[in-house]
């Protein structure tokens, strides 16, 4: 099978979507299908893959890592695409490069499916200080995007309730994107090599590690998680907040770090993602606070990486953390309830090694090559319904 994938964006940005992309991208690839990427130009960035193809892009002005694809039917990769005979597209952004993906699917008459991977409404919101014009024309694309697919993929059922009320018609999927249990297992290799890391960001042997993996931007709540751990701090010695990511609000989350006089707070900013499995092995708990996930990719990581989650419940991450069981979701959390789930499971090793041992089991649910096959039975159903029209 020839799958055309369809993004706004994609490495070597570390970002939730990319994760989603390459997981999938590798599974359908080790069963034997053909996956090609469309995706914006990045100065300075080489692919080794040949089947990726880069538009003409203009950075986008608040994160200026991301690029706007500008597809165009002179440019010279969409008269190479056209050539491509796909048997599915499949747009992971409602915007240009989407938009390129119905073009496509039209052209070659067949189905074109739609991930809707972001709260884009809530994103707009906090991006461009817009609380109403800006969230609804988001809206209003998006849900366009959607009923001009054949189907849609929601990440979660709480996105899949979401689009329905929102006036989505099409049919909708839940698929969670899979994890490579294997990529975040802890080896008799990768110990020495999470030890090794663990000294290069001076953090001691004996030192208790909360991590969060994520972008530094406004929906992401860090600055609770920063408010949080110095709760933590004036109960427990010898502790550290590490910080993995990057984005526009990591200089205004580094100076809130400083004026609570901070110093354990560690911002590692972007990493390589075949390395992200090592700064979750140097850990104890993740921490997470953001309220507009649409799935939470990256508590998976973290559950199959055998941590204990303290979080912020928001209906997405329902099924993924348990309370009591591999850690703690808090329904209406401030800092000090927060501080104090943490504290609990870090004075007691008997809970820390259940929470850590029940992550490791619950993330079984979720394996990349799961949810890829799901995916496939999604495009083959699409696809023969297609043929039967046809005929």
């Amino acid at each position: 099978m020839k799958i055309g994938f369809f993004s706004d964006t994609y490495l070597p940005t570390v970002h939730g979507v990319n994760v989603s992309i390459e997981s999938f991208r590798k599974e359908l690839e080790k069963m034997g299908h053909e996956v090609y990427i469309f995706t914006p130009f990045i100065p300075e960035y080489k692919d080794n893959n040949p089947r990726i193809f880069r538009l003409r892009s203009l950075p986008f002005f608040k994160n200026p890592e991301i690029r706007m694809g500008l597809p165009s039917v002179r440019n010279n990769s969409l008269k190479k695409i056209i050539n491509i005979k796909f048997d599915v597209v499949h747009a992971q952004t409602p915007f240009n490069l989407g938009w390129m993906a119905k073009y496509i699917s039209k052209k070659q008459k067949i189905p074109l499916v739609y991930t809707h991977h972001t709260r884009l409404a809530e994103g707009a919101a906090s991006y461009l200080k817009s609380k109403r014009i800006l969230p609804k024309l988001a809206q209003s694309i998006y849900v366009w995007s959607a009923n001009m697919s054949d189907a849609v993929i929601a990440p979660s059922d709480e996105i899949k309730n979401l689009l329905k009320r929102e006036g989505v018609k099409k049919p909708i999927y839940t698929l969670p994107t899979g994890v490579n249990l294997e990529n975040f297992k802890s080896t008799e290799e990768t110990r020495p090599q999470s030890a090794e890391l663990r000294k290069e960001l001076q953090i001691d042997p004996d030192d208790k590690v909360l991590i969060f993996v994520g972008r530094m931007d406004p929906d992401k709540n860090i600055d609770f998680l920063i408010r949080s751990f110095e709760k933590i701090c004036s109960q427990t010695e010898k502790i550290k907040l590490l910080l993995v990511g990057s984005g526009f609000y990591e200089d205004i989350l580094k100076k809130l770090a400083k004026k609570l006089k901070l110093s354990q707070v560690i911002f590692a900013g972007s990493v390589p993602y075949e390395r992200i499995h090592l700064y979750y092995q140097a850990a104890d708990i993740f921490v997470f606070a953001s309220p507009t996930e649409t799935q939470g990719l990256v508590i998976l990581e973290a559950m199959a990486s055998g941590l204990p989650i303290v979080a912020v419940k928001n209906g997405v991450i329902d099924n993924l953390v348990e309370n009591k069981k591999n850690g703690y979701l808090l329904e209406f959390p401030d800092e000090n309830n927060f501080a104090e789930k943490i504290i609990g499971i870090l004075n007691n090793p008997k809970i820390q090694e259940k929470y850590s041992q029940n992550s490791l089991e619950m993330a079984g649910n979720f394996s990349s090559k799961k949810q890829t096959n799901y995916l496939l039975e999604i495009y083959n159903q699409l696809i023969s319904e297609k043929n039967a029209h046809k005929l």
